[in-house]
């Protein structure tokens, strides 16, 4: 090779390496930049929410009132008087939302309960001695053999309505 070709293809691979460098280096700084839009999107996302609650929560506020002020209309409440009726209103939704709260949670705990009390199969007693599996038992209550407590269990039974002693099965 002619020296000067040499200094030219040295020129090009040193060209080629660094456009190689300049490619891997926009790659990282795109991923990079990508991630970074991925947070702000997911942090935009969360502050709409946030507006959005905070916009229901002033609509049901809202209607609440003017509810409670057609309701009160006929009694002589008037708008002079919504200073001293409003605190008064709004004690009556925190603790409608303190009962809701409450609610929610006893309807958690009714459903851990009843994932507690299912029904397996039992082994029942038979008047002629034999013992077979043909019933239901509580998988809670009692054991699923000839001391089991049948399903419905009194627990089940009490929290569908009914009455805990009644129902059982023999």
């Amino acid at each position: 090779m002619i020296p000067e070709q040499e200094t030219y293809q040295q020129q090009l691979t040193r060209m080629r390496d660094e456009a190689l460098t300049r490619a891997v280096r926009a790659e990282r700084d795109v991923r990079a930049a990508e991630d970074e839009l991925g947070k702000r999107r997911r942090q935009v996302a969360e502050l709409i929410e946030q507006r959005d609650r905070a916009q229901a929560g002033a609509q049901e506020r809202a209607v609440i009132l003017e509810h409670a002020r057609d309701l009160l209309e006929p009694w002589g409440g008037h708008g002079d008087s919504w200073p001293d009726i409003a605190p008064a209103i709004e004690e009556l939704i925190s603790e409608a939302r303190r009962q809701t709260t409450r609610a929610v949670q006893a309807e958690a705990r009714i459903a851990a309960v009843q994932e507690l009390h299912r029904p397996v199969d039992g082994l029942g007693y038979h008047e002629d001695g034999r013992y077979e599996g043909d019933r239901l038992a509580c998988s809670t209550c009692g054991t699923p053999d000839e001391y089991a407590t049948w399903w419905p269990c009194p627990t089940m039974r009490t929290l569908d309505g009914a009455d805990a002693t009644a129902g059982a099965q023999p």
